[in-house]
């Protein structure tokens, strides 16, 4: 299994260790070979569920958590094509293991930000899945789109990836190049959308299985999708409710008024009728 980088969660008064910029241990900071690995796991500082302690100071464990950026995402990330060629010989890293602290990113995904087009190749063919969509379903089709890196849409679609697909709003690679003012992209993910949809067509017709869905995602964006769904009726169901209280008020208000009116239209008549009328002061004058 790779081993993933530790990302610590501690007060700053009680760090023993430096953190660089994203939370991540240091490796360059020196105290880390004085206080060595955890006796009984092996992990540097040890989790708190160890129960043991830490180095030659006999510091108390802090506690941590793992990340899932592998070795190989951190490879993919800082663009070290090198690096990323050594991890894929060992077969020590999965390369379709989703990041949940990156947006379910992968290496891949990394790869197509940093526009590595060769890399992205190497990835593929060492098991690199191109359909693989974040949280938000971005293949790294979107996110080579999103940057304007021509070549890595380029090499996704000579291996016959799925550069067409759609996010969780539907948007494609294509629209994603759009909206971010990427000519270029737009220019070619336009004819690339055309052959991508016919050699999924000919495969079809062959009989031939294409590794372009990312069943996880698909299942995930149901259960989004299913979510707004209920939202979206409950709040329209809330707002009928509203508007069949004001209907109930206007009409409850209407009846009141034709009541009054009624009977003040009663009391005019009966005295039209020869009904004698209160005595007032104008009457007596009369008299």
């Amino acid at each position: 299994m790779c081993p993933s980088r530790k990302r610590v969660h501690i007060p700053s008064q009680q760090s023993q260790f430096c953190l660089d910029g994203d939370g991540f241990l240091n490796a360059s900071d020196t105290r880390l070979t004085k206080n060595k690995l955890c006796c009984s796991c092996n992990s540097l500082p040890c989790p708190s569920t160890c129960g043991s302690v830490c180095g030659a100071d006999q510091v108390t464990c802090l506690s941590v958590c793992s990340s899932e950026m592998t070795e190989l995402h951190e490879a993919a990330a800082s663009a070290d094509s090198e690096e990323v060629e050594e991890i894929l010989k060992k077969r020590s890293c999965d390369p379709n293991l989703k990041d949940p602290d990156w947006n379910d990113r992968t290496p891949l995904h990394w790869a197509a930000i940093k526009g590595q087009g060769e890399m992205v190749r190497l990835l593929v063919q060492n098991g690199a899945r191109p359909c693989l969509g974040t949280d938000t379903g971005w293949t790294a089709a979107h996110f080579a789109a999103e940057y304007g890196k021509l070549s890595v849409l380029r090499a996704l679609h000579l291996l016959h990836a799925p550069v067409d697909k759609g996010d969780l709003y539907g948007h494609t690679p294509k629209r994603i190049a759009e909206i971010y003012g990427q000519t270029d992209c737009v220019a070619f993910l336009e004819k690339a959308e055309l052959e991508c949809a016919e050699y999924r067509r000919v495969a079809e017709q062959n009989g031939i299985l294409l590794d372009d869905t990312d069943e996880e995602w698909e299942e995930q964006k149901e259960r989004e999708l299913a979510k707004r769904r209920e939202t979206i009726e409950s709040e329209n169901t809330s707002a009928q409710g509203v508007r069949q209280c004001k209907r109930d008020y206007s009409h409850t208000m209407r009846s009141n008024k034709e009541v009054q009116k009624g009977k003040y239209s009663n009391v005019s008549s009966v005295w039209n009728k020869g009904k004698t009328k209160p005595t007032t002061r104008s009457n007596l004058s009369k008299i």
